[in-house]
């Protein structure tokens, strides 16, 4: 990171404050299921305004050289904001900070942070506790926060970044929310609570659902239902069509491919899968909260990487990876050949994302 980027972000950050804005309207009613062969539950969106899509959020419009790590330490309220400096590579036996990693800021929220996702220079998280989404600009630190939902537990943007998604748990809705100013644009009910979503190459929407065996499609504005016959957690949608999943309180990995509506077993080598990411190479990663490690299923196999107690999300920049390891409270640094740096921060870290910037 040059150092004059760095001194005007600090500027920035002295200068950015959190604009309250009203809640917005809400519609919509719970449809009914049936088991077996997959169903439409919701076949329109039910709009909430007279605004039907998102505008574009073209806010920041510069070319994205450079990777900052942002971690959200949960408990203390805060994010922090990480980036690459070069050095050497550490191990995890090392004290902590080491490697080529360094805090470049912290920012402090109003509410608790626990997920995230980015799209270019903008963040938003969520904030389950307090039923709001907040969104942040990493390059003039403009921030806005929102209530949406009862309980807004994961975030996902389009690919197109018109749209952004919100599964909110308690009020059992996939909301479709402005990514720019947060306002609700529409909502689809669920049939239970849905936990975490994901985006394909496609623009498919993809989810979980609490004390559900199904994996919900929203694509087109209708939203179909597929059994697996597990009990889902965490998803990944793969180039070959497929959905890689994590299982609750579990050693299983599975695959569901749309195609056929068969679900098996995917590759072994985890205890107890959580949350996913891919590299820049393409390879599929996973924590596994039951080993203390992370693994990637690489060309040559899988591979462990031992990371520390309670590692939760991960996500992969250009060059290295980071992981929330939540038990010891560090941000670890990895690549396909192990850790390379390590940071302390706080403990109870949840969600993470890469946000690009220009250098």
């Amino acid at each position: 990171m040059r150092p004059l980027f760095a001194a005007v972000f600090l500027i920035a950050l002295l200068a950015a404050c959190t604009t309250p804005t009203t809640p917005a309207k809400t519609t919509g009613a719970a449809e009914g299921t049936t088991s077996g062969e997959p169903t439409t539950t919701v076949t329109e969106v039910s709009p909430a305004s007279t605004t039907t899509r998102g505008s574009p959020d073209t806010t920041t419009t510069t070319t994205p050289t450079a990777a900052l790590f942002v971690v959200a330490e949960e408990r203390m309220g805060r994010l922090a904001v990480l980036e690459e400096t070069g050095g050497r590579p550490c191990d995890l036996d090392e004290p902590a900070p080491c490697g080529p990693v360094t805090i470049l800021t912290s920012i402090d929220l109003q509410y608790r942070p626990h997920n995230m996702t980015s799209a270019g220079a903008i963040l938003w998280v969520t904030h389950p506790s307090q039923g709001n989404v907040t969104r942040i600009d990493l390059v003039d630190l403009t921030v806005v926060s929102q209530p949406l939902g009862v309980e807004p537990h994961d975030v996902k943007a389009s690919n197109a970044g018109d749209i952004l998604y919100v599964a909110d748990e308690e009020g059992r809705a996939i909301i479709l929310a402005d990514p720019g100013t947060l306002e609700e644009l529409g909502r689809i009910q669920t049939p239970a609570r849905p936990h975490d979503l994901a985006v394909g190459s496609d623009g498919t929407v993809w989810l979980t659902m609490i004390g559900d065996d199904r994996l919900g499609r929203l694509r087109d504005g209708n939203l179909e239902f597929f059994p697996t016959g597990r009990s889902p957690h965490d998803l990944l949608p793969v180039p070959d069509g497929r959905i890689w999943f994590s299982n609750w309180n579990s050693a299983e990995l599975a695959t569901f491919d749309p195609a056929t509506g068969v679900t098996i077993e995917a590759p072994s080598g985890v205890t107890e899968p959580q949350h996913f990411a891919t590299d820049s190479a393409g390879d599929i990663w996973v924590s596994d909260i039951g080993d203390s490690s992370v693994v990637g299923f690489v060309e040559d196999g899988p591979t462990t990487i031992t990371v520390g107690s309670a590692p939760h999300h991960l996500a992969f920049g250009p060059g290295v990876g980071v992981v929330a390891v939540s038990g010891s409270g560090q941000a670890v640094f990895i690549d396909q050949n192990g850790v390379v740096g390590r940071i302390d921060l706080s403990p109870g870290l949840h969600g993470v994302a890469v946000v690009l910037v220009e250098q």
